[in-house]
């Protein structure tokens, strides 16, 4: 099946489901979202039009999948009643977003390193911002951050690792 435009990162399952985020990245667009597929047909069963590229990888929790575009605006998609739960433009800054949201179990919340403006804990429920810590020396993110327990490793554009508690 072919999606209604690009498709960057890898796809999730869920349940019997396949999904896929799309979006155009090269040129201003307006066109983007996710879509899922059967695993045992390839037959499209779920398309949600989200109106930006989306460029990272998604995440599913439970019956949920997350996703960010390309201008920082963080998702949260109901797969079993087939709705946005919310979506919330986090990043201030102006550039392409390449981070996906990561699970941190510890406080059912997301974590969400945004390209310029830091690091954010979002709530899973929500999309409230729970906390915001600005990065040292404007550090330009383009990969999720690492979690292990209460450590989350963060990785800058020039290669830089740091490590918050």
């Amino acid at each position: 099946m072919e999606l209604p435009a690009s498709s960057w990162m890898n796809p999730v399952v869920w349940r019997e489901h396949v999904c896929f985020v799309y979006g155009e990245i090269y040129f201003e667009s307006g066109l983007g979202g996710v879509q899922c597929f059967r695993q045992d047909t390839g037959l499209p069963t779920l398309t949600f039009n989200l109106a930006s590229p989306q460029t990272t990888l998604p995440l599913v929790i439970g019956d949920e999948l997350f996703t960010t575009d390309t201008k920082g605006t963080v998702c949260a998609l109901n797969l079993v009643a087939r709705e946005v739960r919310w979506c919330k433009k986090v990043e201030k800054s102006k550039g392409v977003n390449f981070a996906s949201p990561v699970y941190f179990q510890e406080r059912d919340a997301l974590v969400y390193a945004s390209m310029m403006d830091g690091i954010y804990l979002l709530d899973r429920a929500s999309g409230n911002v729970l906390f915001r810590s600005q990065l040292p020396d404007h550090k330009i993110i383009y990969a999720p951050i690492t979690i292990s327990g209460r450590e989350f490793v963060v990785v800058d554009g020039k290669g830089t690792a740091a490590l918050f508690r």
